[in-house]
């Protein structure tokens, strides 16, 4: 993003953004509301048990007849990357990120990974959708259903490393790269969690749109913070 114009005669009075950075806000508020409107289309559907559960108990069973041993331990691999490796990554970068005094940026790694969190909790507590029930399950999950924490915090965290990584990267290509296998990680996450016979279809959906959402969100209040900081800092220097 580039640097803020500086107004010296109104140090006190932040500066405008530029259109860059306009066009960046409105996009990401673009896509926040998007996830939002999905999910809240799929917590109607479910609430309706009507084409959409029906589909979710089909799939649900189909992959449950279907599974195989060596798709099951992928799967079951798969599915560490949905928390227990998150929590490892997000303990390495809170640690490097404190070691460098890079603290609007574990801010928002703290803010982000807890509301998301509080929002899944609350969430699940609000739908208390049943797990999917099978005779003999490939593994057991504690809570509700609906929506996914797995596939909510694959797009929180995955998605938060691909941003700062985007965010400053110049070349297109390894932008496109580093998006595509954050997706692409997130999306076998999901899979795994559907796989394993744990959650719906409709469950992981919505837990990407919601993780998403909550982490554009996110995004905006830090681009806001980093363009009041650069002004801040711009008045310093000219005063």
């Amino acid at each position: 993003m580039q640097a803020l114009a500086h107004d010296p005669t109104h140090p006190s009075r932040p500066s405008r953004p530029s259109r860059a950075s306009r066009n960046a806000r409105r996009a990401v508020f673009a896509v926040m509301v998007i996830c939002l409107i999905g999910f809240a289309l799929l917590a109607a559907a479910v609430r309706s048990e009507g084409s959409m559960v029906e589909f979710d108990t089909a799939l649900a069973t189909a992959l449950h007849v279907g599974a195989t041993p060596g798709l099951i331990a992928a799967m079951r691999a798969i599915t560490l990357f949905g928390l227990q490796v998150l929590w490892v990554l997000l303990a390495v970068a809170g640690v490097a990120l404190l070691l460098r005094r890079r603290w609007l940026l574990l801010a928002m790694l703290i803010v982000t990974w807890t509301g998301g969190v509080v929002i899944n909790t609350v969430s699940k507590a609000v739908f208390v959708r049943p797990r999917p029930v099978f005779d003999a399950p490939l593994i057991t999950a504690m809570f509700y259903s609906f929506p996914s924490g797995h596939a909510m915090f694959s797009a929180i965290v995955y998605g938060l490393f691909a941003y700062l990584l985007v965010r400053n990267t110049a070349h297109p290509a390894l932008r496109f790269f580093i998006i595509a296998g954050a997706a692409m990680l997130i999306g076998l996450v999901a899979f795994s969690r559907l796989y394993l016979g744990v959650h719906y279809f409709s469950d992981v959906a919505a837990g990407i749109l919601l993780g998403l959402a909550w982490l554009m969100l996110c995004i905006l209040g830090l681009e806001i913070a980093y363009d009041r900081a650069r002004t801040y800092h711009k008045a310093e220097g000219s005063a």
